[in-house]
């Protein structure tokens, strides 16, 4: 891994508690590249996936080792990374894994009112909300890639189950034995309903659910921003505004960036693996370039904290012929392990742990960062 310290642009950074660094204006990243990791990173996430459609969850390189842990709201990322790259590359060997994740997902799913919900276990105080949306993402995704109709019946009973978790005004519950919402599950839902409309339109209950979350949402983290909501509720204004054009979303992208940059996360952190956050600011990036009216200086600031981060995440892929792991200070992990994870990222710098989600929303993250290199 490459201390990030070293390539980042324009950032003062303390590494390890010692080492202070001026680093000078780079170029972005080109396109090779990003194409080079973006492949070694869905390489890297089919490699995970065991006979059984699901993935492998997290591996320990100071213990050598798969955790004895999962979690099915990011099992279902991952199936959602594999199927936003999917969309891009038409790739036989994604799709056939994801017929496999999409059936995993259904095999967990049980009947909750008028649909079903993604549950570890298959039991109901299990389902997550989260699960159920991601899962309803990949499907989604996977339909407008091939347009392949043999889920048509799953995707339609996950959307019924999130139409029956909704909480009017409020959000979405957690689960269905649990009343209260998150900002992560709010922000994906509203995602996968955007999307949903995006592809199969909206009426009667569905426009009603969806216009009552475009209200709540964007009231509720304008006062409020949430740093779990941001990229999901961000990435799900972005597709809001595109099939609708109205102003208050582009407004609301404006203010969620804003948020981010002055409040949330106003430092670049060198120790943490943010790609969640490329994905927001790319996403909002797309839509404020071409609707900035002359507002080209909080474009550029946006752009550079892009720049930033996706550098400093790249820094964080494990690369063929990589054998260590750097922390700064000359601390140095030297693993064999490593040969069999090229293209995944590590949880963070001073974390050597390769987790589904981490790799996953690097994947997502990079699509979207090329996206934006395409549209400039």
């Amino acid at each position: 891994m490459v201390n990030a310290a070293k390539i980042i642009p324009y950032v003062l950074i303390l590494i390890g508690g010692l080492t202070l660094t001026i680093v000078p204006v780079r170029a972005e990243i080109s396109s090779e590249v990003a194409e080079d990791r973006i492949r070694l990173a869905a390489k890297h996430l089919l490699k995970l996936q065991r006979s059984d459609g699901l993935f492998n969850y997290q591996y320990d390189f100071i213990r050598g080792r798969w955790r004895d842990r999962d979690n099915i709201v990011r099992q279902t990322g991952a199936g959602f990374g594999l199927a936003e790259y999917l969309k891009v590359t038409k790739n036989d060997e994604v799709k056939g894994a994801l017929i496999r994740a999409i059936k995993a997902y259904e095999s967990l799913s049980i009947a909750f009112g008028p649909g079903l919900v993604v549950a570890a276990g298959r039991q109901l105080s299990m389902a997550k909300t989260g699960a159920t949306a991601l899962a309803l993402l990949t499907e989604l995704f996977y339909f407008e890639a091939t347009r392949d109709p043999q889920f048509d019946d799953l995707r339609q009973g996950w959307f019924r189950a999130l139409q029956a978790l909704h909480l009017k005004g409020r959000g979405f519950m957690k689960g269905p034995r649990n009343l209260e919402d998150s900002p992560y599950y709010n922000g994906e839902v509203w995602l996968a309903l955007a999307h949903h409309a995006r592809l199969f339109g909206t009426d009667g209950k569905a426009q009603e659910i969806l216009e009552d979350v475009d209200a709540s949402f964007i009231d509720r983290y304008t006062e409020e921003p949430h740093i779990g909501f941001f990229h999901w509720g961000t990435m799900a204004a972005v597709v809001r505004f595109e099939g609708t054009g109205a102003k208050r979303y582009l407004d609301f992208i404006r203010g969620q960036t804003t948020a981010f940059l002055d409040r949330l996360r106003p430092d670049m952190k060198p120790q943490s693996n943010a790609c969640y956050s490329v994905e927001g600011l790319s996403a909002a990036a797309t839509v404020i370039g071409r609707e900035s009216h002359g507002d080209s200086g909080f474009r550029k600031r946006l752009l550079r904290r892009i720049e930033t981060e996706i550098r400093k995440s790249l820094s964080f892929q494990i690369m063929p012929g990589q054998n260590r792991l750097e922390f700064g200070d000359g601390r140095v992990l030297y693993s064999d392990d490593l040969k069999n994870f090229v293209g995944a990222f590590v949880d963070g710098l001073y974390r050597p742990q390769a987790r589904i989600d981490s790799t996953q929303h690097c994947l997502s993250a990079l699509l979207k960062y090329a996206a934006l290199r395409k549209g400039n």
